[in-house]
């Protein structure tokens, strides 16, 4: 089977720790709000 990617297209983002952490906080906070819309959502019954 043929790859599908065979190269990166985007240059290597280099990050200092501050911004690592606080793109982990975003991500973090994105997940927990839309799995609290989601548990709603399925707590509703619809």
């Amino acid at each position: 089977m043929k790859e599908r990617y065979t190269a990166n297209p985007f240059p290597e983002l280099a990050l200092n720790e501050a911004d690592k952490a606080s793109l982990q906080d975003l991500a973090n906070e994105y997940i927990v709000s839309n799995l609290d819309l989601c548990m709603k959502f399925i707590n509703s019954g619809r």
